[in-house]
């Protein structure tokens, strides 16, 4: 070796008559992850947990069969007391009619049992009130009118009709007339002995079921009923409708005192009484005493 020379690099060639090896891919290693307790926990927990079965609480179970039960049998008893054919009333039974036209009462009594047919408790026994059949008569006008039950589908109806007031005199024929002046029948001749007589001097009143007169004639009539009549109970009265307001009354001496329907009955007798006391002896003898003008006494 010489010194003083740079070392010269040398490489080194490896002559091989073999052929070349080809490369082998790598493997591809798998590395396990140690999983940590902590992710454990999580995917444990996101798993589904089956829910227990739940067991039948045979308590409440057989409550609600009880409360079944108890509904059905209510709903049957319902229908058997008010839609059953056996506690329908088909018809009605009138008692105390005895002057007004008891068919027409009849009939109207009995529509108050119909109704739709949808409605399956029409004219049931528990359910037809008085109030329901009575309001179909309200035109009657009865004092009284109630029903009676017979077990299991009858029914009675009882009314009191309002008794007659005047016997109404037109033409030679005699009606018996209550306080509305509806006409309650047609009587006889020998019947007026028993009622006050309005004889009707004017034109014809008389209509199908009423006296077509001044409503305030049947007040006065029952007033001087009530009343004490100065020369004692009157049973003739006098009517003409050309004077619809005047009312004269005949008393038992033929004296013949006009009064006005406008007029409380009390006032004109106290005008009367009044005037007696002042005029007695004139007013004993005059034929006819008029107390129609309130504040003075017209006589002749």
């Amino acid at each position: 070796m010489n010194k003083g020379r740079q070392p010269v690099n040398k490489k080194v060639v490896v002559m091989s008559h073999s052929a070349p090896v080809k490369s082998v891919p790598k493997k591809r290693v798998t590395v396990k992850k140690s999983v940590t307790t902590s992710q454990k926990i999580v995917k444990v927990s996101q798993n589904k947990v089956k829910a227990p079965k739940k067991s039948i609480n045979w308590r409440q179970f057989k409550r609600g069969v009880i409360i079944v039960g108890l509904v059905i049998i209510v709903l049957g008893l319902g229908y058997g007391l008010f839609c059953s054919n056996y506690f329908r009333v088909r018809d009605i039974e009138i008692s105390g009619v005895k002057l007004l036209p008891a068919e027409d009462i009849h009939e109207l009594a009995v529509s108050a049992l119909s109704g739709p047919g949808w409605q399956l408790w029409r004219g049931n026994f528990w359910l037809t009130t008085s109030r329901r059949v009575c309001r179909k008569l309200e035109d009657y006008k009865f004092t009284d009118c109630r029903l009676r039950r017979h077990w299991p589908n009858k029914l009675t109806l009882v009314v009191a009709e309002e008794p007659p007031v005047v016997m109404w005199q037109e033409n030679s024929r005699y009606y018996l007339v209550d306080r509305f002046g509806r006409i309650l029948k047609e009587d006889s001749t020998a019947s007026a002995a028993s009622w006050p007589v309005i004889k009707n001097q004017g034109d014809n009143l008389v209509t199908s079921d009423k006296i077509a007169a001044n409503p305030a004639l049947w007040s006065m009539i029952v007033a001087i009923r009530q009343a004490k009549w100065p020369t004692g109970e009157p049973h003739n009265f006098l009517f003409d409708d050309d004077e619809p307001n005047t009312l004269e009354v005949v008393d038992p001496k033929g004296q013949i005192v006009k009064l006005n329907l406008r007029r409380d009955l009390e006032s004109q007798l106290a005008l009367w009484r009044a005037g007696q006391s002042k005029f007695s002896t004139q007013l004993s003898e005059a034929k006819v005493i008029d107390l129609r003008y309130g504040d003075r006494i017209i006589y002749q």
